[in-house]
Formats: structure tokens, C-alpha cells, sequence
């Protein structure tokens, strides 16, 4: 028996629905148009353009094509690239949120699942890349750039992964419809302004201003 790495390719529809203001349907396409031609993605937590649907389908009547890249004489299979590593981690930090949901729910029951949360901690470990055998990922650093006591901007090495909100309790000249409940730690609920930030690529370089230790 021999090794054999083969690809099959098939012809996707990727489908993307987005929000987008404006004074008309000309406008709208052209700055969606301008969105996609730029190499901007648009990340799903932007407030200026939401993203309503991301879809990926196969093509009608697509045919897959086969192909033998490699033909593989070592005892062990290649290492898998980072997109199958990215599947694997997805699915990971799934598991591990159910089992801390399901082990909070017997809490709300009055029985504390130690067990559930032991498995849910296992399963963060492949999830995060460390220590079950995988290199540790880089932590995600986001740093809020604030002048004359205003908020400028939020950026993120991996700005995709965050959203990010200021609270803001007993603000002034706010009227209540604009305020939200929000409970607190001791089950009571207090009204804040709550405003969500859109989170970018650093224009700065955020090795200076984190401590590397």
C-alpha cells in the first residue's frame, strides 16, 4: 500500500449579503463595489456595513476535478495546513461552550457540574492551540486609542474577533429610551448608554506599547 495525496476541486458560489446607507441603488452598488474591490473584507462585526448573509454552495452542475498532487513515501501523513487546524479549532471552542453551558445550567439547579466544566476545559485546549499539541496562538491585543477624553478608535491585531462596547452608567443629557437595563453581578439592573465600537487594523504598532514579558 502506498500514500497518495489527492485534491478535488469544485466551483463554489460564495453569496455575501451586506447593509449599506445610502441616497440610492447606484450608490449602494457603488460602494459595495468599491468594498470588494479594494481587498477590504468586510468583518461581520461592522457597524457601517452589517453583514446579513455568507454563504458558501457548490455551483449548479459543478463537477468535482481530481487530482494526485503528491505521492507521499514517509511512514506519517504531512502535517495538516492552517485551514484544517482553524476547523478543528472552531469545533473544539463549540464543544467547550456547550459543556460550560450545560455544567451553569445544573448551577442554576442548585448542582455545580465539576465534571462538565473539567471537560469543558479540556476541550479549550485544542481550541486556543496550547498545550495539546499545537503551538500557542497569539493572544489577541486590542488596544483603545482615547483623546481629550474621547474615544478615537478601537484596533485589534485580529480586529474580526472582537466586539467591543463602552457602559457608561448615569450618563447626562440622555433621554431613558436611549439607555438600556443591564443586570448586574447582584442580580439587580441598572440603565447605562451602551456604545458599540467598531474595532480596525492597528495604524500603530502595538509591540510598543504592549510589554512583551
Amino acid at each position: 500500500m502506498s500514500k497518495h495525496i489527492i485534491q478535488y476541486r469544485m466551483h463554489f458560489v460564495h453569496e455575501v449579503h451586506v447593509g449599506i446607507e445610502a441616497d440610492s441603488e447606484e450608490e449602494a452598488l457603488r460602494i459595495a463595489r468599491e468594498q470588494l474591490e479594494s481587498g477590504q473584507e468586510i468583518s461581520v462585526n461592522n457597524p457601517l456595513y452589517p453583514v446579513l448573509r455568507d454563504t458558501l454552495r457548490e455551483a449548479e452542475n459543478a463537477t468535482p476535478r481530481y487530482t494526485v498532487l503528491e505521492h507521499i513515501e514517509a511512514p506519517h501523513w504531512p502535517k495538516p495546513d492552517d485551514s484544517v487546524e482553524a476547523i478543528q479549532r472552531r469545533h473544539f471552542a463549540n464543544l467547550a461552550s456547550r459543556l460550560l453551558v450545560q455544567a451553569f445550567e445544573g448551577k442554576r439547579q442548585g448542582e455545580f457540574d465539576r465534571e462538565l466544566v473539567e471537560q469543558a476545559r479540556l476541550a479549550a485546549l485544542p481550541a486556543i492551540g496550547s498545550p495539546a499539541g499545537r503551538t500557542t496562538t497569539m493572544i489577541n491585543r486590542i488596544a483603545v486609542i482615547i483623546e481629550g477624553d474621547v474615544i478615537q478608535a478601537v484596533v485589534a491585531d485580529r480586529p474580526q474577533e472582537v466586539h467591543m462596547a463602552t457602559v457608561e452608567y448615569s450618563p447626562d443629557g440622555f433621554d431613558a429610551s436611549e439607555l438600556r437595563w443591564i443586570t448586574q453581578g447582584n442580580g439587580h439592573r441598572a440603565q447605562a448608554l451602551v456604545t458599540e465600537h467598531f474595532v480596525e487594523e492597528p495604524a500603530i504598532c502595538l509591540d510598543e506599547i504592549f510589554d512583551p514579558s
